[in-house]
């Protein structure tokens, strides 16, 4: 049986990506660990009902991405994908972007400010 949709009345969770990495220390275990968490993200139960990447997490949702295939299953259950348009643009990444949409600043804020609960990756 495939996993349940978002159902945003039991309390999904809105999930922050503010940078290419997970944690501090080492950028190389960072890496490793934001891939393994936005992989696992889809085993969530409820299922996040947003993921919103900031700074250099903007590249998680571009071309060349590793985790896309992940980050697409989660888009067809109903999570919405949110990409910060000024980070893409700084990156010259908004041409590559393959999952989710282009968002801004006050849509993000209010995002993480009606998150309940948010996790941060």
């Amino acid at each position: 049986t495939p996993p349940a949709a978002v159902d945003r009345a039991q309390g999904a969770p809105t999930v922050f990506v503010p940078g290419a990495t997970f944690g501090t220390g080492p950028d190389k275990l960072g890496d490793i660990l934001m891939r393994a968490a936005i992989k696992t993200l889809k085993e969530l139960s409820p299922k996040p009902q947003k993921v919103i990447f900031m700074n250099d997490g903007v590249m998680w949702c571009c071309e060349g991405s590793l985790v896309l295939e992940a980050l697409l299953e989660l888009e067809g259950f109903g999570v919405e994908i949110l990409a910060c348009g000024t980070c893409l643009d700084f990156f010259s990444l908004k041409e590559k972007l393959q999952v989710g949409r282009v968002s801004n600043m006050f849509e993000i804020l209010s995002g993480l400010q009606e998150a309940n609960p948010l996790i941060r990756l």
